[in-house]
């Protein structure tokens, strides 16, 4: 994901060290899901938020990189407590990310007029 950029993305205004390597996959162990283990970022001049976001409001997320694997599924979710759980509002079945790495790699979707207020964290 590159937009709205990530915790620790090369660019994110707020980021107070970078990942050099933020296409690496997560740990095998499963010990830096989610988001790295960037999370931990949260309440820090590190972790401040890069996008603002409204119930109902249609909004766009772009992935970046040329790892395609031929398309895939994915899912939007929305973490209330600092990705301990997850509320999913969005899957795209196929064509996720896009099979041809040169393609338009942006998506759109809308935050349910239902999800709850102020801060969250954003994931794919």
């Amino acid at each position: 994901m590159s937009d709205p950029p990530p915790l620790r993305y090369k660019t994110n205004p707020y980021k107070t060290s970078e990942d050099y390597d933020y296409s690496s996959p997560l740990s095998a162990s499963g010990t830096n899901f989610p988001c790295k283990g960037y999370q931990k970022d949260l309440g820090t001049p590190g972790g401040k938020s890069v996008r603002t976001y409204s119930p109902g409001g249609t909004y766009k997320l772009v992935l970046a990189g040329s790892a395609t694997h031929a398309g895939g599924s994915c899912q939007l979710s929305l973490s209330y407590d600092a990705g301990k759980s997850w509320e999913v509002f969005k899957s795209y079945i196929g064509g996720c990310v896009k099979p041809d790495p040169g393609s338009d790699q942006t998506f759109s979707f809308t935050i349910p007029a239902g999800a709850r207020g102020g801060e969250a964290l954003f994931a794919w």
